[in-house]
């Protein structure tokens, strides 16, 4: 892409200015952009426990809350990003439910098994694909037996 202002040279300094839902882009080379009076970049500086700690809503109480194995705290995880042990899950699952859901659309591991292992997917999806076959099959008692499985799978939610 080239410079917005010369045309001349290739852009490297790309700026997005986004103003009551309006954006404005400029593309700039490195001869045209100090002409142009655009923010300093050092005031984008976030980190990482910044993101977290927005996530969780900054709550002074649950961030005192402490895992009974390894002692880690909610306060810990927003600045390190890292859960101490697998106890921590259960210390904090309140306070993470909301916070994964954002970040990976649920709180359940839906995984993957590599082909090589034979691997066509966890036990839910083997369920749906017998629950498909019954269907074709006609099996309607079997295919009822395996829907209640999968229900009591996905948590009862009955879909």
């Amino acid at each position: 892409m080239l410079c917005q202002k010369c045309n001349e040279k290739q852009a490297t300094v790309h700026f997005v200015k986004v103003v009551n839902g309006v954006k404005a882009e400029m593309h700039l080379c490195e001869k045209c952009a100090p002409q142009q009076e655009l923010p300093a970049a050092d005031n984008f500086d976030i980190a990482v426990s910044d993101i977290i700690n927005s996530l969780f809503g900054g709550s002074a109480a649950a961030a005192h809350t402490k895992c009974g194995r390894c002692g880690t705290t909610l306060r810990g995880f927003s600045q390190t990003g890292k859960l101490g042990c697998s106890d921590c899950y259960d210390a904090f699952g309140k306070q993470l439910e909301a916070p994964l859901k954002r970040i990976h659309g649920g709180t359940r591991h839906a995984g993957k098994t590599p082909k090589r292992a034979g691997g066509g997917g966890d036990k839910l999806t083997h369920l749906k694909k017998s629950l498909e076959a019954a269907i074709a099959k006609e099996d309607f008692e079997n295919a009822a037996v395996i829907r209640d499985e999968i229900r009591a799978l996905e948590g009862g939610s009955g879909k």
